[in-house]
């Protein structure tokens, strides 16, 4: 059962991790999952039972939208002036988002936002907005507070399975907006391209994969036209 939670599941002692949750915001009602932790005592030989918990793992949006307002800025480096990540499968790439806000020109640090990537990818179990599949190893570390963002090493490039990505920055939600009932805002940088290669691949001459035909999870994409297969 673990196996359709995460694609990873780690277990020590009363600690039980998961990696790459797979999202549920797809299943019926009645294939949600639930779970508790129970613990044995010899000493009465009796078995004690948490409270259930709701397994509830949404899918990110894909939308294009790049924030409810021009006030704030997220840029990518580690990309090309051309949006296009160029790699060979097997190498390591490193990419940096930060934000900024654009009346003052100072840094959201991470106590002001949480900032994560967001891919768009080919695998076709639908867990794999979450990195699952992007690399051998994937790392995200929080740059520091003066400069705000994250950064995400990707070691040992997978070929073929993603299409584009972004980076997404939610701002934490104050008291005083919760109280006035302020929806969350959320930004995101401009996507980026994957061109990630086979080992001594050659590309050919005019290939540009933001007008390539791509199907992921059941969705075509194309140059002007999204269709739902």
């Amino acid at each position: 059962m673990t196996e359709t939670i995460a694609q990873i599941v780690l277990r020590s002692i009363n600690v039980i991790s998961f990696i790459h949750l797979r999202p549920t915001d797809h299943l019926q009602w009645s294939k949600h999952l639930f779970g508790r932790c129970s613990a044995y005592s010899p000493e009465n030989k009796h078995i004690y039972y948490s409270d259930y918990f709701h397994i509830n793992v949404r899918q990110p949006s894909i939308d294009g939208k790049t924030g409810p307002d021009n006030h704030i800025h997220v840029e990518v480096t580690g990309i090309p002036s051309n949006g296009v990540l160029s790699a060979e499968e097997g190498d390591n790439v490193n990419l940096e988002c930060r934000a900024v806000n654009i009346t003052d020109n100072t840094p959201i640090t991470s106590t002001e936002a949480i900032y994560h990537f967001q891919f768009d990818e080919a695998a076709p179990d639908r867990d794999d907005t979450y990195g699952g599949y992007l690399a051998d190893e994937i790392i995200q570390e929080q740059l520091s507070n003066e400069i705000g963002g994250i950064q995400l090493t990707l070691n040992g490039m997978k070929y073929g399975k993603w299409h584009r990505g972004r980076c997404v920055v939610t701002l934490i939600q104050k008291d005083y907006d919760k109280e006035l009932k302020e929806p969350i805002k959320r930004y995101t940088s401009k996507y980026f391209w994957s061109d990630i290669r086979h080992k001594g691949e050659v590309q050919l001459e005019g290939f540009d994969p933001k007008k390539q035909i791509t199907t992921i999870q059941g969705i075509t994409y194309g140059k002007i036209l999204y269709i739902f297969i």
